[in-house]
């Protein structure tokens, strides 16, 4: 019997499973986040105060279509590796590492670690989008922000907002955890949709406020956590911590339903695929 210490980690059986869901996850992430990108635009706008409170559709029509696509590649850049790396790791470390104690933890703490990833990844993608979103200056293109934040050595600037941002590790537990409760033993696409839709209202939820903190630092490269939810307080109130709550909520709970939806989809495709034309068993 093979023991952990000679089993080779890139011909383990499970790898194959990793591979075709990491694949899955950009792949979907991609579909998703360039459909439904105008209302994560929209939402940005809000948190940094350049939209007042409106309907979704008020605001989609003030803003004009073209202005809700600003930033729309570094967004997607941004979660089609994030996605691809959080699905990776967290799949690597319930299936090599922790794979003797799902029971005590060992799923949660793969998903702590994922998210970790996820969020290091995601955030210089993340602050692209802010900046584009705020700074017209810049012509929605990521390239010339870039050469802009490097004339100026502002380059570690990309992080703005790392420290807050990491609160997403608590966030994607929630997520992944809740998601992967409903939708065990189960094999319906209405059930992985309606999955990710309750796994993400709950994550939304409860760590929402940390987006908004988040934003206004990233829009301002010298606010600290202190100093935006100072400005936060003081402009709004306590309310001012939910700003673009009810947006976040339209751009988030439908493409997380879909995300999840395309990803088993694209998963079951890709294993058919691979096990009738390339001869995997």
């Amino acid at each position: 019997m093979d023991t952990p210490a000679n089993v080779d980690l890139l011909i383990h059986p499970s790898s194959e499973r990793i591979i075709i869901s990491t694949i899955s996850s950009m792949i979907a992430a991609a579909i998703v986040i360039s459909a439904f990108y105008p209302l994560e635009c929209i939402e940005a706008k809000m948190q940094l105060g350049i939209i007042e409170k409106s309907s979704v559709l008020a605001a989609l029509r003030k803003a004009g279509l073209k202005n809700c696509y600003t930033g729309c590649i570094a967004s997607v850049l941004g979660h089609v590796f994030a996605w691809g790396i959080f699905i990776f790791i967290s799949d690597i470390c319930k299936n090599h590492f922790f794979i003797d104690y799902a029971d005590h933890g060992g799923h949660l703490l793969s998903y702590a670690i994922g998210a970790f990833f996820y969020t290091t990844v995601y955030t210089p993608f993340s602050t692209m989008k802010i900046r584009l979103v705020s700074d017209t200056n810049y012509h929605n293109s990521v390239i010339k922000l870039l050469r802009d934040m490097q004339n100026k050595k502002k380059s570690s600037e990309l992080f703005s907002g790392y420290t807050m941002s990491l609160m997403y590790v608590v966030e994607g537990m929630i997520q992944l955890s809740i998601y992967e409760q409903i939708r065990n033993g189960h094999d319906k696409y209405l059930i992985f949709f309606m999955s990710g839709v309750i796994s993400k209202f709950t994550a939304i939820s409860m760590t929402y406020p940390y987006r908004v903190i988040m934003a206004m630092m990233q829009s301002k490269s010298t606010t600290t956590i202190i100093h935006a939810v100072r400005h936060i307080k003081k402009t709004s109130g306590y309310n001012g911590f939910y700003k673009g709550y009810a947006v976040c909520l339209y751009r988030q709970l439908p493409p997380s339903g879909f995300l999840f939806l395309f990803i088993e989809c694209i998963r079951n495709i890709l294993t058919v695929v691979i096990h009738n034309f390339i001869g995997i068993s």
